[in-house]
């Protein structure tokens, strides 16, 4: 992360073993790797760590209100409530094959993704 304002130092940190990152505006940086989830809050220079799982991680995204983090493993689609409080809620929303592709519609309240139901395997939509 870099301060831009800086002249002496303009790195202001170095954060390692990133694979996933999703910006909520300038202020609020979502990023993890295959097993944990953290925030950067630029305002007041603080991480957080938000869950560390044992199933690998294929992808996160904010929700775009900002208040939930969605995150999906290979079987699982799942929801982080962002509560500044510090307690985190974390809710399974589908439990299915080979999970990919999560993509969110224009209105944001339809998750689409590719799975595996039974023996069939498509693109499926989920209303959140």
């Amino acid at each position: 992360l870099i301060d831009f304002h800086s002249l002496i130092n303009p790195i202001k940190h170095t954060i390692n073993n990133v694979k996933y990152t999703d910006w909520k505006g300038e202020k609020l940086l979502l990023y993890g790797n295959d097993f944990e989830i953290w925030t950067y809050n630029t305002q007041n220079d603080k991480r957080r760590l938000l869950t560390r799982i044992s199933e690998p991680i294929m992808e996160m995204d904010w929700y775009p209100t900002g208040k939930y983090i969605l995150y999906y493993t290979r079987n699982q689609i799942n929801v982080i409530e962002n509560n500044v409080k510090g307690k985190r809620d974390i809710t399974t929303l589908v439990e299915l094959k080979d999970i990919s592709f999560p993509e969110f519609d224009k209105n944001n309240n339809i998750i689409y993704f590719h799975a595996q139901v039974g023996r069939k395997s498509g693109i499926y939509k989920l209303k959140i």
